[in-house]
């Protein structure tokens, strides 16, 4: 992945149910990563996200997150057709927890293991896992 990468990345739930139809799976997944001490600062409003899982990749335009009152950054939005909701969540000096639900979106080809990709801004990490999968979209977005 390009820029300075995570010193830890991890990808410990990761959940895709293959839709249909096209363009109709989700997913479910929930990261944690540390920055390294040399890495610029992450700063989710000002910085484009981008997440990749398996064969399906997504941009976060720069701007799209927003900081609430806990300090979280959040975002809800629909991007080239994907409804995705997001969350950055600050866990410890520079620790992270990222976690993102998306459906709508296009698995096509994807197979375990799934290799997961994260940058944010200039920061990035990449690592790999076995997806959980759920038969339908409808299970994977009823919890």
């Amino acid at each position: 992945p390009p820029g300075v990468p995570f010193l830890a990345f991890s990808a410990p739930v990761l959940e895709i149910a293959f839709g249909s139809a096209p363009n109709t799976d989700a997913f479910t997944l929930g990261t944690s990563f540390t920055l390294s001490s040399t890495a610029p600062a992450i700063n989710p409003p000002t910085d484009a996200v981008t997440l990749q899982i398996g064969t399906f990749s997504i941009t976060i335009p720069a701007g799209s997150f927003t900081k609430n009152h806990l300090g979280d950054f959040i975002l809800t939005a629909v991007i080239n057709g994907v409804t995705l909701e997001a969350v950055i969540e600050p866990t410890g000096t520079l620790r992270y927890a990222f976690q993102a639900r998306g459906v709508n979106a296009s698995f096509t080809g994807t197979t375990n293991t799934v290799y997961v990709t994260l940058a944010i801004g200039g920061d990035s990490g990449a690592t790999s896992g076995t997806a959980g999968t759920a038969p339908s979209v409808t299970a994977a977005t009823s919890h």
